[in-house]
């Protein structure tokens, strides 16, 4: 969680699942444009248009506080599991 709570949210079950379908995320005024973006494209409803891992390790925002050029996340994570 980025903001301290869950992305969807309703009254019932029947209006948050239909929120869940449609990835009605009501975001709060102070998240970045990029955090934004990458926020939607993980929850987006259709599989095949929903960010891969590798989508999400290369954003931005992900990357945005490293020094000029994106973290090889790629290689990170093989080493990790190659341990």
């Amino acid at each position: 969680m980025v903001v301290g709570h869950l992305p969807f949210d309703a009254p019932n079950f029947k209006l948050l699942s239909s929120r869940i379908r449609k990835a009605k995320v009501n975001f709060p005024q102070d998240l970045s444009t990029d955090l934004k973006h990458l926020i939607i494209r993980m929850l987006d409803p259709k599989p095949e248009d929903r960010a891969s891992l590798f989508e999400i390790i290369q954003h931005p925002w992900i990357n945005k506080n490293h020094d000029k050029r994106p973290v090889n996340w790629s290689s990170l994570l093989v080493n990790i599991v190659l341990r």
